[in-house]
């Protein structure tokens, strides 16, 4: 499953079924209209204003997910690789070892710290991949990425290095409004619930 978001689509049974679409999601509810969006990877501030606005029933974010916001079904991502400019003198490496950033800016979005990581974090106050690696390209820091982001994005500024960090990891879950608990929506989470279970 991608790292932040997921297509959830009704089956010819009429119930949930659940499968990864890395570049944006969409839910279909059983016996209504299909509901949903799409944004570049890991644009949180947008899937949550949407979650809270009522326009998407449910939305994969990071956790912790804001407190307004019920959370189950969560999994992890590894985050193995590192974005760096495309000119920086680990862009030509084979592989980074995590010794390697001491002394090196680590672009930390939403303030989430990368335990086990040297070097000094410069913290983004959004959870978006895509402002993060801009700040990348323009020389302002490093910034460590699942190799899930890594393969939907094609940028001639910048070089993704596997990085040897052994077990970083962010969490993800599914999010859904308190104030719009539906049978639908409970189905929706079983049913991401049993595909994250049946890996």
């Amino acid at each position: 499953m991608h790292r932040s978001w997921a297509r959830w689509r009704r089956g010819s049974s009429g119930g949930w079924r659940a499968a990864p679409r890395p570049s944006g999601w969409s839910c279909t509810r059983p016996g209504g209209p299909r509901r949903g969006g799409r944004w570049p990877a890991g644009r949180r501030r947008e899937a949550a204003r949407a979650l809270a606005d009522g326009e998407v029933s449910a939305a994969i974010l990071a956790t912790p997910a804001p407190a307004r916001f019920v959370t189950a079904a969560r999994f992890h991502v590894t985050v193995d690789h590192l974005a760096v400019p495309a000119g920086h003198r680990l862009a030509s490496r084979a592989r980074v070892a995590a010794a390697e950033l001491a002394g090196q800016v680590l672009i930390t979005p939403s303030g989430r710290p990368w335990p086990g990581l040297p070097g000094r974090a410069r913290l983004v106050a959004d959870d978006d991949f895509t402002a993060a690696l801009d700040l990348v390209a323009a020389g302002a820091g490093l910034l460590p990425i699942p190799q899930l982001l890594v393969r939907t994005i094609r940028r001639d500024d910048l070089r993704f290095v596997p990085l040897e960090a052994g077990d970083l990891r962010i969490t993800y879950a599914l999010a859904w409004s308190r104030e719009r608990v539906t049978p639908e929506l409970i189905a929706l989470v079983q049913a991401v619930q049993d595909a994250l279970w049946t890996r």
